[in-house]
């Protein structure tokens, strides 16, 4: 008998998983979704990437993720990574931290240059910047597009027989003998050999129904992404370190910036059913990001 493999949550996590479980035949494969595809912070992420992490575990781990997206681009119609580089920028506080990784990047072969301010401001006469800073150029680095990236993977899921259930809630697991045996679904019984849960934000909250707590806190992340700009903006995907923010080119001649708060409150997750699109930002934002 074929193996089942049941994957909760529709985001790119557990796209990503039927994917690579359908790809390597597997057995029988299915995403339930409470919703739409990636309609929770898969959609409305940045997607940037970089090879050069902090550990040697990260960077080989990048390493590969750098090298799947590229073929990917190959692989799922609609979709292309987009290896325009990955600037990591740092100031005269955070620099020495990372420098000292240099050496780490230079044994495990990772590709980089270390640019000084005249330097970028050459490479990229778009990019502005203030202040005295270092620039990590990863050559390897880019970004994908939520938009794109996330259909294009349902795709190809689909195309290796990976079944999609949308607007499908899971209420429970099914416990056998100490293992998950499955997962009941809108009411349903569906058995699986395995379970997978990638539900980012609500996982405390669906796994707490078979006892498990994991050490987890969510926050809300701020994102943006500008009106058509009469012109591309040639800039590579850049984390700005010293600001807590990133940038990056968005589709349709656009800019997407985030930036990250340190003194967020925890935001806890009301319920299963709760959606993504019921945060609103606080009152006056436009008018003050005018």
């Amino acid at each position: 008998m074929s193996r089942r493999a049941v994957i909760v949550g529709g985001g790119v996590t557990g796209l990503s998983t039927a994917y690579h479980l359908a790809r390597k035949s597997y057995g029988s494969v299915t995403v339930v979704e409470k919703g739409r595809v990636g309609d929770g912070a898969s959609s409305r992420a940045a997607g940037i990437i970089t090879g050069l992490l902090w550990s040697e575990t990260g960077i080989r781990a990048r390493k590969i993720s750098l090298t799947r997206f590229r073929e990917l681009s190959g692989e799922l119609d609609g979709y292309r990574f987009q290896d325009v580089g990955c600037l990591n920028l740092f100031d005269a506080a955070s620099w020495p931290e990372r420098e000292r990784l240099l050496p780490l990047y230079d044994r495990l072969g990772v590709e980089y240059t270390v640019m000084d301010q005249a330097e970028m401001a050459a490479t990229w006469p778009d990019l502005a910047l203030s202040g005295e800073l270092v620039g990590l150029f990863d050559p390897l680095g880019g970004y994908s597009e939520p938009d794109h990236y996330l259909p294009a993977l349902a795709d190809g899921c689909r195309a290796l027989g990976v079944e999609i259930r949308k607007g499908c809630m899971v209420s429970d697991f099914i416990v056998d003998g100490g293992r998950m045996a499955g997962v009941v679904a809108d009411g349903r019984r569906i058995e699986a050999d395995a379970v997978v849960s990638t539900v980012h934000v609500w996982t405390l909250k669906v796994l707490e129904t078979i006892g498990l707590q994991l050490p987890l806190k969510s926050f809300v992340h701020q994102r943006y992404v500008t009106a058509p700009l009469p012109a591309p903006v040639r800039i590579p995907a850049v984390n700005a370190n010293p600001y807590g923010g990133y940038l990056r080119p968005h589709y349709g001649q656009r800019l997407l910036a985030g930036i990250e708060n340190p003194e967020a409150p925890e935001f806890r997750v009301p319920g299963r059913t709760f959606l993504m699109s019921t945060i609103t930002p606080p009152p006056g934002l436009d008018e003050a990001a005018r």
